[in-house]
């Protein structure tokens, strides 16, 4: 009689009264679902220009999902939800069972607690794609607010891009002014170098300079071939010998003018000017090049702050489900008297141990 007692306590009738709610006092729920890809069509993206100052423009396809989802099980997609199909009053009235319903002392808290569970957000890695699904007591309700989540969802991501793009822009629009700066500060140093010295290009100089040298060293050795020649058979005193002395002499002096204004040990030689020439060109360039950089970012980034950069593109659109998902009577009532069994037996084994210790 007492292990009868105790079947039934442990076993009959939780599935009793489980059954009991069940078949009468559940409220079935349809669950509609729509799969879609977060296409992103940012300018930057489409252009193929990486902002390096802020790493990668685009979000992935996961934290783009994720975003989705907090902003989902957010006060403000509750509020715009239950403004559009009043899911308040649907969570307090009969249309919604006794153990998820809404009462008088519940809390702004528990209403999203109870729209959160009926959703149902998830992503898949390998494919990119996202899939929400949402419960409801009335299966064209449930559709349509897939739908309307979904509209929600893609402006609020498109309104999380632009306020980050805004932020950008600010930012980038500051490094412009900067880069401005340098690039200004840096050409007027050319500038002011060039006016000092007199001099637009030392490299020209050189290279004008290089060939001089080489003409007036071929000339140079060839007036010396001569008076070796002319040495040969006549006296260095004489009129030939001695005036190719003196255009020897000339042309030793010419070349020993330039390689010192060259290579010299003075500020102005002209080796001296090249590198200091060289040094500030290079820094010309170089802010040139992080100008244009920036102007190109600014453009870019005022463009994504005025577009709409990410959209849902539908893989398949908001179900209209035929048959309810929750509760799954079957399933439900058969793992239940799976677990009171296993515990039944579980009680009668500890029973069983206690009452030998008894003995």
């Amino acid at each position: 009689m007492r292990k009868h007692l105790s079947f039934f306590l442990i076993v009959v009738m939780p599935v009793m009264i489980t059954a009991l709610y069940l078949f009468l006092f559940s409220v079935e729920k349809f669950s509609s679902s729509a799969t879609y890809l977060i296409k992103d069509n940012s300018t930057s993206k489409n252009m193929g220009i990486d902002l390096g100052i802020f790493g990668s423009t685009s979000s992935s396809n996961k934290q783009d999902s994720k975003i989705i989802e907090t902003y989902f099980h957010s006060f403000d997609t509750l509020d715009r939800v239950d403004k559009k199909f009043g899911l308040y009053n649907l969570y307090r009235s009969s249309d919604t069972d006794l153990l998820n319903r809404l009462f008088r002392f519940s809390t702004r808290e528990d209403f999203l607690k109870a729209f959160v569970n009926n959703l149902t957000i998830s992503f898949d890695e390998a494919t990119g794609l996202s899939t929400l699904s949402f419960m409801g007591t009335n299966p064209e309700q449930a559709r349509k607010i897939v739908k309307f989540l979904l509209s929600c969802g893609e402006g609020a991501l498109n309104q999380f891009n632009r306020t980050n793009a805004e932020k950008k822009l600010s930012f980038i629009n500051d490094q412009v002014n900067l880069n401005k700066q340098k690039l200004e500060l840096a050409t007027a140093k050319l500038e002011k170098f060039q006016n000092q010295y007199n001099i637009i290009d030392p490299k020209a100089d050189l290279a004008i300079n290089n060939s001089i040298i080489a003409n007036l060293s071929s000339v140079y050795i060839e007036k010396n071939a001569q008076r070796n020649q002319l040495l040969s058979y006549m006296h260095k005193e004489s009129i030939d010998v001695v005036k190719l002395d003196y255009e020897i002499r000339e042309i030793k002096s010419a070349l020993k003018k330039i390689k010192s204004k060259m290579t010299g040990d003075t500020s102005t030689h002209l080796n001296d000017l090249f590198f200091k020439f060289a040094r500030l060109q290079a820094q010309v360039d170089f802010t040139s090049q992080v100008y244009k950089k920036t102007l190109v970012e600014y453009e870019v980034s005022r463009i994504e702050a005025l577009q709409e950069a990410k959209i849902f593109e539908m893989i398949t659109t908001p179900t209209l489900p035929d048959e309810s998902s929750w509760p799954n009577k079957p399933k439900v009532l058969g793992s239940m008297i799976i677990l009171l069994l296993v515990l039944y037996k579980i009680t009668g084994l500890i029973g069983l141990v206690i009452n030998d210790h008894k003995d």
